[in-house]
C-alpha cells in the first residue's frame, strides 16, 4: 500500500518498457539529489492539503491516484492510533496515581484514625473523576456524514469522508493533525469554539467569547485559529497585552516549527519608529505564506496616528515637508489598508485591550508653548509634598515657613495624624510613606494639609475670602461652608443663590452652601487668585492622594543613566523628557518602554517624589546643577562670598551637613572646630570649584544629590520650564479604534476575565456557562 518511488518501484513490473526506464531514471535522479523524496513530515503536511494527490504526484509522478488515497488512509490511521496511543499513555499514568492513593488510603485506615484523612479522600475523588473522563474521551470534531462540514479546502480528509456514503464520518484533518502534533485530544468546549468563531468570520461577524483560565487560550485555540483562517488571501493579525507578547511568539513558533510550518511575524511600531516599506513588505508576505502577524494594541494604534500625524503635515503649507515623507505616507496607508480590506484581528485578553480608561494612545502635535499657570503648579507641588518628607523622614522644613510657628505647629499635627496612619494601616512605610485608604486621607490627613496649603495661599497674597472660607472651598466640604453665616457686603450671596430643598435633613443647608461659596470666590477674588484656589482644591481632593499611593521605582521613577543608554538603541528617537521626568514603571525597576504620563500635575508631582526619594543622578548634578550655578555666579558682581549662587550654594552645604572651606558662619565654624568631622564633609567654595576634578565634584555631589533645597532648585529653574510644556492638540486612539469597524473588518477576540465594556460594532461578549 506504499506509493511506487524509489527502488521499490522498479521491482513492481508494471508498464511498458519505456515507463520502467522513466522510473529507472527517475530513481536514480533521485539517488543523485536532483530530485527530492517525500519526507514523513510532507507527507503528513498533505493531509491539510485541499491538493493533497496533485502535490504529492508533482513530487512523484508515478504515483497513482489510488495509490495515493491509500496512502493517506495509511496516515490517518497512523495519526489517529498514535494520538489513541498517547491518551493511553495518560490514562495508565492516572491508573498509577490512583493506585497510590488507594493504598494510601489503606494505610491510614489501618492506623490509630481507622479511617482515611478528608485530603486522601478528596485526591481520590478528584483523580478518579479525571481518568473516568481520559477513559470516556472521544474526538469532537468528528461527525456523521451528514453533519454540517468544515468548509471546503480543508484537507483530503474531509474530502474523502464527504464523498463515501452517508454512514461515513466527516473530520477536519487540521484539527487531528493538530492533536498529533502536540499529543492532546481537543475539548468538546475547544472544538466548538472554534467552529463558532471560524463560522463568524466566514459570515463576516464580529465575536467575543469568555474562556476561563486552563481552557487553552494561547497553546490551543490560538494557534488553531491562525492555522484555520490563514487561507493566503487574509492577513491574519493575532494582537495581546505587551506582557503576552514574548509567550505567544514562542508557543506559535513551536507549534508551527515542525510538521506544520508556519511563519510568524511580529510588527513592533510607536511614535519613534521609522518608517519604511519593509512593513508593507512583511505584511505581503504574512499573507503570501499564510503566516500570522503578532502585535500589542499600541503598535496598531501607532500606526494608524503616525500616518494621521504625516497627513497633518503634508496638508500644512507652513511647515518643512522631507522629501520622504510622501513614501512613508503611502507605505503606512497601504499597511492600514491591508488591515481594512484583507485583516482578520484575533485579540487575546480583549479586556485589557480594549478597556476604555487604559486603551487610549495619544499623539500631541503642534508647537509647544509654555505650562498654563507656570510656575505656580510646581510650587504649589513642592510645598504640599515637603511636609511629607519632614514627617516621615524626621527632617527639616525645605520651604521658606522654617522661621513660622503657624508652620511648625501643622507639621506637629501631621506627625501625630500619620502616626495613627501608620498604627491603623491606612499607611505604610516602607519602602517610603504610601498611603493605603484614601478614605482615612480625606478624613484624617485632608484637613491638614489644607492648613498647610493655607500658608502657600497668604504667601501668593491671596486675599478676598477668610481663612475658613478658604478651608472650605480648598475642602470641598459642604459641612463647613454651611457654618459659615456672611453678613454687609456679603450678604447678596443669599439673593443670588436662595436655598434649594435637599432630601437629606442632615445635609440641610450643605447643597447651596458651597455654590454660595463659589459664587463669592469669583466676586471677590482676582482671575489669577481664584485659579490658584481651584489648583489647591484639585491638589487636595485628587493629585495629592493619587501620588501618595504610588511606590518608587515599582508604577513610577527615573531612568538610571544606564537605563536611558539601553532605552536609547531601541528607541533612537525617544524623547529627552522620558529622561528628565518621572515615567511609569511596569514592575520593581522595570521601567515603561514608551509611556509617559498624561496629566501634567500628575507629571510634576511624581517627578518631584522621584528626585526626592532616588537624588540627582550624576549627570544631572555634573552637566546640569554644577554648570548651572556656575554659570550664574560669573554672571553675578560683588564679593565672591556675597554674591547670590554663592551664598545659596552655602545654604545647601549647611542644610546637608556640611561647610564651605573658609566660610565664616556659626555651622560651620562648629564643623571646623570639630577633629571628628569626616573630610568628605567639607568642600571647596563655589568660585574654586572646578567641574573637571573629579574629587571636588564627587564630594560635592555625595553632599547634595539627595539635598532637598538643591533638588528643589534645580527642578523649579531647569527641569520643570524645560520640560513642562504642552501642545494644545492631539491626536487620540483608544479602543474604539481597535474593537470598532475602523480599522480592521474582522474581528474575533477571547479573555478569561471579559465584560461588556466593548465598542457597539464589537456586540456584546459571550460568557461561558457554568
Amino acid at each position: 500500500r506504499t506509493p511506487p518511488s524509489g527502488a521499490a518501484a522498479i521491482g513492481t513490473g508494471e508498464g511498458s518498457v519505456a515507463e520502467l526506464e522513466a522510473r529507472t531514471a527517475f530513481v536514480l535522479r533521485q539517488l543523485a539529489g536532483a530530485e527530492a523524496h517525500a519526507s514523513l513530515d510532507f507527507i503528513f503536511c498533505l493531509l491539510i492539503s485541499s491538493r493533497a494527490t496533485s502535490d504529492l504526484r508533482a513530487l512523484n509522478p508515478f504515483v497513482s491516484q489510488a495509490r495515493a488515497e491509500a496512502l493517506f488512509d495509511l496516515v490517518v490511521s497512523t495519526v489517529c492510533h498514535a494520538t489513541r496511543v498517547g491518551q493511553c499513555n495518560r490514562c495508565i499514568t492516572e491508573v498509577g496515581e490512583l493506585i497510590r492513593l488507594l493504598r494510601a488510603a489503606a494505610e491510614e485506615a489501618r492506623g490509630p484514625a481507622g479511617s482515611a484523612s478528608g485530603d486522601t479522600l478528596a485526591n481520590i475523588s478528584i483523580h478518579s473523576e479525571a481518568l473516568a473522563e481520559s477513559l470516556s474521551t472521544r474526538r469532537h470534531f468528528v461527525r456523521a456524514g451528514g453533519a454540517e462540514s468544515p468548509g471546503p479546502g480543508v484537507g483530503v480528509g474531509a474530502v474523502a469522508a464527504a464523498a463515501a456514503a452517508p454512514t461515513s464520518l466527516v473530520y477536519d484533518p487540521r484539527l487531528l493533525l493538530f492533536e498529533f502534533i502536540h499529543n492532546i485530544l481537543l475539548r468538546k468546549a475547544q472544538v466548538e469554539l472554534v467552529d463558532e468563531f471560524v463560522r463568524k468570520v466566514r459570515g463576516g461577524e464580529p465575536l467575543v467569547k469568555q474562556m476561563l483560565m486552563g481552557g487553552g487560550k494561547t497553546t490551543v485555540i490560538s494557534p488553531i485559529l491562525s492555522l484555520m483562517l490563514g487561507d493566503g488571501k487574509s492577513l491574519v493579525v493575532q494582537m495581546m497585552p505587551p506582557a503576552l507578547l514574548e509567550q505567544t511568539k514562542a508557543t506559535l513558533r513551536s507549534a508551527f516549527s515542525s510538521i506544520i510550518r508556519k511563519r510568524v511575524f511580529t510588527l513592533s511600531f510607536d511614535r519613534a519608529s521609522a518608517v519604511s516599506w519593509r512593513i508593507v513588505d512583511k505584511m505581503r508576505s504574512a499573507v503570501a505564506h499564510r503566516g500570522v502577524v503578532l502585535c500589542t494594541a499600541t503598535s496598531v494604534k501607532s500606526v494608524q496616528l503616525r500616518l494621521l500625524e504625516k497627513l497633518d503635515v503634508l496638508r500644512d503649507t507652513r511647515r518643512k515637508h522631507h522629501p520622504s515623507m510622501e513614501r512613508d505616507v503611502r507605505a503606512l496607508a497601504s499597511v492600514v489598508s491591508m488591515f481594512a480590506d484583507s485583516g482578520l484581528l484575533i485579540m487575546d485578553e480583549v479586556d485589557l485591550l480594549l478597556h476604555p480608561l487604559r486603551s487610549e494612545l495619544n499623539f500631541p502635535v503642534g508647537e509647544k508653548l509654555p505650562l498654563d499657570f507656570s510656575p505656580e503648579r510646581w510650587t504649589l507641588a513642592i510645598h504640599l509634598l515637603d511636609p511629607i518628607f519632614c514627617v516621615a523622614r524626621q527632617g527639616a522644613m525645605s520651604v521658606p515657613f522654617q522661621q513660622s510657628s503657624r508652620a511648625r505647629a501643622i507639621i506637629d499635627e501631621l506627625r501625630a495624624e500619620v502616626d495613627r496612619g501608620y498604627a491603623q494601616h491606612c499607611l505604610q512605610s516602607s519602602p517610603h510613606l504610601v498611603l493605603l485608604n484614601e478614605e482615612w486621607y480625606a478624613e484624617r490627613m485632608k484637613p491638614v494639609m489644607a492648613k498647610w496649603a493655607l500658608l502657600w495661599l497668604e504667601a501668593q497674597h491671596v486675599t478676598g475670602l477668610s481663612q475658613a472660607q478658604i478651608l472650605a472651598y480648598v475642602t470641598r466640604d459642604p459641612q463647613r461652608a454651611a457654618l459659615e453665616r456672611w453678613e454687609g457686603d456679603e450678604e447678596w450671596v443669599y439673593r443670588e443663590v436662595p436655598d434649594r430643598p435637599v432630601e437629606d435633613a442632615k445635609d440641610e443647608g450643605a447643597g447651596t452652601a458651597m455654590l454660595r461659596l463659589h459664587a463669592l470666590a469669583g466676586a471677590q477674588l482676582s482671575p489669577k487668585a481664584f485659579k490658584m484656589l481651584n489648583l489647591v482644591a484639585d491638589w487636595l481632593g485628587t493629585l495629592l492622594p493619587h501620588c501618595l499611593q504610588k511606590i518608587s521605582r515599582v508604577t513610577f521613577g527615573l531612568l538610571s543613566a544606564e537605563e536611558y543608554a539601553r532605552l536609547q538603541i531601541s528607541e533612537p528617537l525617544m524623547p529627552r523628557s522620558r529622561f528628565k521626568l518621572a515615567i511609569p514603571f511596569v514592575g520593581k525597576d522595570v521601567p515603561a518602554r514608551a509611556s509617559e504620563f498624561a496629566h501634567p500635575d500628575v507629571i510634576i508631582g511624581l517627578t518631584v517624589l522621584a528626585y526626592r526619594y532616588e537624588g540627582m543622578r550624576r549627570v544631572d548634578f555634573e552637566e546640569d546643577v554644577v554648570q548651572l550655578v556656575r554659570t550664574n555666579f560669573e554672571k553675578e558682581v560683588g564679593p565672591f562670598p556675597q554674591r547670590k549662587s554663592a551664598i545659596m550654594y552655602e545654604d545647601w552645604v549647611e542644610q546637608a551637613g556640611g561647610m564651605v572651606k573658609g566660610s565664616q558662619r556659626p555651622s560651620a565654624q562648629a564643623i571646623a572646630a570639630d577633629p571628628s568631622v569626616d573630610d568628605d564633609r567639607v568642600v571647596v567654595p563655589l568660585w574654586l570649584l572646578k567641574q573637571s576634578n573629579d574629587e571636588q565634584v564627587r564630594k560635592l555631589y555625595a553632599l547634595l544629590h539627595k539635598e532637598p533645597l538643591a533638588i528643589h532648585w534645580f527642578l523649579e529653574e531647569m527641569i520643570f520650564p524645560a520640560f513642562m510644556r504642552h501642545q494644545t492638540t492631539k491626536l487620540s486612539a483608544s479602543g474604539q479604534e481597535i474593537g470598532g469597524d475602523m480599522l480592521f473588518g474582522r474581528r474575533i477576540g477571547f479573555s478569561g476575565t471579559p465584560s461588556d465594556l466593548l465598542p457597539q460594532a464589537l456586540g456584546r461578549c459571550g460568557y461561558e456557562e457554568g
